[in-house]
């Protein structure tokens, strides 16, 4: 199993030439495919870290054997499945049923839980990845990012993002 420790690192596949295909991305104190490596598979996807980043690993034996000794590490673990699941099903269920607009007015309210400030999001990795998360191309999130920024809902600013009506973002995220 393995923990980012530090910096940001995507999940995804890679086409014959080498082009990626990001699907979801890890930041500082989550955990990378627990669900296969519990199971003692292979990652199922490539992983690339974005930035400089530090990952630590925890050899799947020796989590079991805490396991034994700890009952309470079990606990942590299966709400730590529990709550990638439940992501993994919301992330679905955003791609059926909310555009462009809406999913990414979501992962603005999602970046925001883990800014200090509250109002401003701090791309940790390039807008195409942010883009394959999200479910559009990079034109299409570069489009919806304009078109918040003409609703007066947002300002960017390089690789920030400032919110300026968060409210306006609950409501176009609204299912």
């Amino acid at each position: 199993m393995w923990l980012v420790a530090r910096g940001c690192v995507t999940m995804g596949s890679a086409d014959g030439e080498r082009h990626r295909q990001p699907s979801r991305s890890f930041q500082r104190g989550q955990w990378l495919d627990v669900a296969n490596a519990w199971l003692g598979l292979a990652v199922a996807e490539r992983c690339v870290a974005d930035v400089d980043s530090t990952l630590y690993a925890f050899p799947i034996d020796e989590v079991d054997a805490l396991c034994r000794r700890r009952p309470s590490v079990v606990r942590v673990l299966l709400n730590l499945l529990a709550g990638q699941v439940r992501e993994s099903t919301q992330n679905a269920q955003q791609l059926l049923t909310k555009d462009a607009l809406a999913r990414c007015a979501t992962w603005l309210l999602e970046a925001l839980h883990g800014t200090t400030d509250g109002t401003t999001v701090v791309l940790a990795q390039r807008k195409s990845i942010v883009a394959s998360q999200i479910g559009t191309s990079p034109e299409t999130f570069s489009r919806t990012l304009r078109r918040l920024r003409e609703m007066g809902a947002i300002d960017v600013k390089g690789a920030r993002i400032f919110v300026r009506d968060a409210t306006a973002l609950h409501r176009l995220a609204a299912p």
